[in-house]
């Protein structure tokens, strides 16, 4: 829910913004209609940017003495190296102070498209000391183009536009807003269409506040401004790692796919998938890379349906013992969610770890989740409580300093009624870690049921322990 104030003072001065661009075009002087209009939009950003953030124009230079071509308009950051100024806000910018750089045209056409490249492409040849570039940014306020969109013919001119775009961010009114998401594994390009009231220049500039405030570690402004942040479609995709690209004609059932799955109709969502990758290798790692990101956020029903599915369709996944322990270990965390479920999922948690186990038998994090499956159904059955206390004896073979393994083979030696074996292990558990008191409060009850059984041989004297067990205990 937007904030009616926050969202009605944008459209007012996103209509003032146009209507004062209407009055521009009775200018006669060419230069003179750009100048006024980079000065419209200037003021609209200007009303919005955050404390410590300002504008300017001019040229961006580095240390090395190096200029870019004339910019039209950009963000700094007033806390970083200081411009030189010659006249109001034109000077010249240090890159590094620099946050966002703009090229700003009346109407949008092929030969302006270009000559933005070739700009930016120089701009980006600046040597900053630290990593990050400027945000490059391409504005316009009409186009002259029919049929497709002003993204479809950036590309045409920008070959490296799903790899390493030299325009990070296009808005044309009336056509809409673009920009892209990169990181090491993949790039994407989002696109916000054009809306009856240019509110597409709404979501442009909360965009770039957006942006501003992550860098400043502040609040998204978004939430203020955006009614419908999934009107938002990915237009195009490039995945480096699995090497696939979704095309500009797939963008929708792309952007349907992630709708489906954040609504957990994951079904739906690999339907939709599937008919955006047509290569079967390249969609089962896909839906590898979505169960994986699925169980970071600790989503189970999405990590056993697309890593079922991811398996069916590349069975050389099946060798993967990693897929198969991410998989057991949701039936065993869906299954403690829902205790009355009716799926049996603790027995296939049981076949997945004993699988993954074949194929990685030194894991002994397989083995500890496979003896937790085994408890969750053991009871006291003496013969799953053995079967779960092997397990723990091979992953503390294989790792003789896993405390959560120890921790756990005291409880099980306990209920087996080996008091005596489940005090010497969580011995062993305190001297790897001396803080947990848990395992501190787990001894004592062992060296107390020992003392109820007669064992004269207990670490802490009979009347501590009485005086304990009565809540009288005190550390000493």
């Amino acid at each position: 829910m937007v904030h009616p104030v926050y969202q009605q003072r944008i459209e007012t001065d996103i209509k003032h913004l146009i209507s004062t661009s209407n009055e521009i075009d009775n200018i006669k002087h060419k230069g003179l209609r750009g100048g006024f209009r980079e000065n419209t939009l200037d003021r609209l950003l200007q009303s919005y940017l955050p404390f410590g953030w300002d504008l300017g124009s001019g040229e961006v230079v580095d240390y090395l003495g190096k200029s870019s071509s004339e910019i039209d308009l950009l963000i700094y950051n007033k806390a970083s190296i200081p411009p030189i100024l010659f006249g109001g806000s034109e000077g010249c910018y240090p890159v590094e102070s620099c946050f966002y750089v703009f090229e700003i045209k009346t109407r949008s056409n092929a030969s302006q498209i270009q000559e933005t490249i070739e700009k930016f492409k120089k701009l980006r040849q600046l040597k900053p000391l630290a990593p990050r570039k400027p945000i490059t940014v391409y504005f316009a306020y009409n186009t002259d183009l029919k049929g497709k969109s002003e993204f479809e013919r950036y590309a045409e001119y920008d070959a490296n536009f799903g790899n390493d775009p030299l325009i990070d961010v296009l808005c044309v009114i009336g056509q809409g807003y673009w920009f892209h998401v990169k990181d090491s594994h993949s790039i994407t390009w989002y696109f916000f269409k054009a809306q009856e009231n240019h509110f597409e220049v709404g979501l442009f500039l909360s965009g770039i506040i957006n942006t501003i405030n992550k860098f400043n570690s502040q609040q998204p402004f978004g939430y203020y401004v955006i009614d419908d942040i999934n009107s938002k479609q990915i237009i195009y995709h490039r995945d480096f790692l699995r090497n696939f690209d979704i095309h500009f004609d797939k963008g929708d059932l792309f952007t349907n796919g992630f709708k489906e799955h954040e609504a957990g109709n994951y079904s739906a969502a690999i339907n939709l998938f599937s008919k955006s990758i047509q290569e079967q290798p390249k969609l089962a790692s896909f839906l590898v890379k979505l169960a994986t990101d699925s169980f970071e956020r600790q989503n189970y029903q999405a990590i056993i349906e697309y890593t079922s599915r991811a398996i069916d369709l590349y069975p050389p996944l099946k060798y993967n013992y990693r897929l198969f322990h991410r998989r057991g270990i949701a039936y065993f965390q869906l299954d403690q969610l829902n205790p009355d479920n009716s799926d049996n999922l603790i027995a296939k948690s049981i076949n997945d770890f004993n699988f993954a186990i074949r194929l990685n038998p030194a894991n002994p994090e397989l083995r500890y989740c496979l003896a937790c499956s085994k408890l969750r159904i053991a009871g006291f059955d003496q013969s799953l409580l053995t079967d779960a206390l092997n397990s723990l004896n091979k992953a503390i073979e294989l790792n003789p300093l896993y405390e959560q393994a120890l921790v756990l083979r005291g409880t099980t030696y306990s209920m087996l009624g080996r008091f005596a074996e489940a005090r010497d292990t969580y011995v062993k558990a305190i001297g790897i870690n001396s803080a947990n008191e848990e395992i501190l409060k787990n001894l004592i009850i062992q060296e107390y049921n020992l003392s109820l059984c007669g064992e004269q041989n207990t670490l802490i004297s009979h009347e501590e322990l009485g005086n304990w067990m009565q809540g009288n205990y005190e550390d000493k």
